[in-house]
């Protein structure tokens, strides 16, 4: 049974009747979340970005975390290139 906002929207989903996406869904995230997803997005298409983080918002982290010499960490922790963190830092390369 799966209730959304109080309300009881789903009991006992047929994975075999599922459309592939949704039956892919559920193995990677679970029925529930699933539903979550289908009851919120369903009709839209969803264009996830190949970043995980927001590029302004990861420059001002970036700002207050760099410490003059943890650029690789923060490179990593973020998945952005050296160039990109400097630039965000306003490091310049000669």
């Amino acid at each position: 049974m799966y209730k959304f906002e109080g309300e009881v929207l789903y009991v006992g989903v047929e994975k075999e009747n599922l459309q592939d996406i949704y039956g892919q869904l559920v193995d990677l995230i679970g029925e529930e979340a699933m539903l979550k997803l289908f009851t919120v997005y369903r009709g839209q298409q969803l264009t996830l970005p190949m970043r995980m983080y927001a590029g302004d918002k990861v420059a001002k982290s970036v700002k207050k975390q760099f410490n003059g010499h943890n650029i690789a960490e923060l490179m990593h922790k973020y998945d952005y290139s050296q160039r990109w963190i400097s630039k965000a830092i306003g490091q310049r390369n000669n």
